[in-house]
C-alpha cells in the first residue's frame, strides 16, 4: 500500500509586545547557539527539528484583542497587578542572562512603554513568513508566500527571513526601547533582513525592492485578514496569552495539546517528539505491508 507523509504541526503563537514571546522565539530560532549551560530541555534533539514529519509554523497574533475578547481587559494582565509586574521584569532579566541575551549579572532596563503597540510589525510578519497550505484559518489563505514568487518556491528561505525580522523586532522593543510600530523603522529592519538572508532574492533582484513590496503588502487587505484569521484561530484553539504552542498530528486536530509560556517550550517540544516518533513508525515503508 502507498503511504502519505504524515506531519506533526507545531504552531507558535506570539505577539511582539510580549516579552516572554521574545524569550521563546529567541530559543527556537537560535537553538544551535544557546549557552551550553542551559537546561537540557531548552534544546530539542537535532533529529526532531530536522524531521520531515515536523512542521514548525509561526503565527503572529494580536494578544490585546484576545485579552479583550476573553476578559474585556484593556491592558496586559501584568499591568493589573503591580506585584506581578515587578516579578515579570526581574524574571525576564534572569532568563535573558540564562539564554545569553544579557551578559551574566548584566542588569536589564525595561522599555519605557509596555506593552508596546505592535500591530504594524505583526502585519509585516504575516507578509514575510510562509503560509501553510493547510492552515486552519477562517479565510482563504494566500499562496505559500504572499509577496514574492521567489520565496513561494523557497519556503525555508522565507521562514529564515521571517525569523530574522522577528528577532530584530523583539530586540528593538525589549533591548533598544524602539517604536516597533513606526513604518520607517520597520522598513529599515525588513531591508536589513532581506539583505542578510541568503537566497531571499532571486538573481539580480534588488533587496530594497523586495522590502518595499513586503511593506506594501503588510497594509493590504489579504494580510490584514490573515492576521485576524490567525488571531481567531488562536482563540478557537484556546489560546489566552503568549507565547502559546499548539501541537497536534495533521488530521487529528481534535487531539491537539496546548502549552502556554516560555517555561513550557521544552514540554511542548517533548510532546512533539513523541508524536514525531509515532508518525515515523506509522509511515516507515519497512513497517507497511504492500
Amino acid at each position: 500500500m502507498t503511504t502519505t507523509q504524515a506531519k506533526v504541526r507545531f504552531l507558535v503563537y506570539f505577539d511582539y509586545g510580549s516579552n516572554y514571546s521574545f524569550l521563546s522565539l529567541f530559543r527556537l530560532i537560535n537553538r544551535p547557539s544557546l549557552p551550553p549551560t542551559s537546561h537540557p530541555t531548552l534544546l530539542p534533539p537535532t533529529y526532531l527539528l530536522t524531521s520531515q514529519h515536523l512542521a514548525i509554523e509561526y503565527r503572529p497574533i494580536v494578544l490585546g484583542a484576545i485579552f479583550k475578547n476573553l476578559n474585556n481587559w484593556e491592558k496586559s494582565p501584568y499591568l493589573l497587578f503591580p506585584a506581578k509586574a515587578n516579578y515579570l521584569w526581574r524574571d525576564f532579566e534572569r532568563q535573558c542572562q540564562k539564554y545569553g541575551i544579557l551578559k551574566p549579572n548584566e542588569r536589564y532596563t525595561q522599555p519605557t512603554v509596555f506593552p508596546r503597540q505592535s500591530l504594524s510589525a505583526l502585519r509585516v510578519a504575516c507578509a514575510l513568513f510562509p503560509v501553510s497550505s493547510s492552515s486552519h484559518t477562517s479565510t482563504s489563505t494566500p499562496a505559500t508566500h504572499p509577496v514574492s514568487p521567489h520565496l513561494a518556491a523557497h519556503t525555508a528561505v522565507a521562514e529564515r527571513l521571517g525569523c530574522t525580522f522577528t528577532l530584530r523586532v523583539f530586540e528593538a522593543n525589549f533591548l533598544q526601547d524602539r517604536d516597533i510600530n513606526d513604518p520607517s523603522f520597520l522598513t529599515a529592519i525588513v531591508r536589513e533582513a532581506v539583505a542578510e538572508t541568503p537566497g531571499a532574492t532571486s538573481e539580480g533582484e534588488d533587496p530594497a525592492a523586495v522590502a518595499d513590496r513586503v511593506m506594501a503588502a503588510a497594509q493590504s487587505q489579504p494580510i490584514r485578514d490573515l492576521l485576524r484569521a490567525y488571531t481567531d484561530e488562536a482563540v478557537r484553539h484556546g489560546v489566552f496569552g503568549g507565547p502559546t504552542f499548539v501541537v497536534f498530528q495533521e488530521g487529528k486536530e481534535g487531539a491537539r495539546e496546548l502549552f502556554w509560556g516560555n517555561d513550557r517550550l521544552g514540554e511542548a517540544l517533548e510532546w512533539a517528539e513523541r508524536l514525531v516518533l509515532e508518525v515515523g513508525e506509522n509511515t516507515d515503508p519497512a513497517r507497511c505491508s504492500m
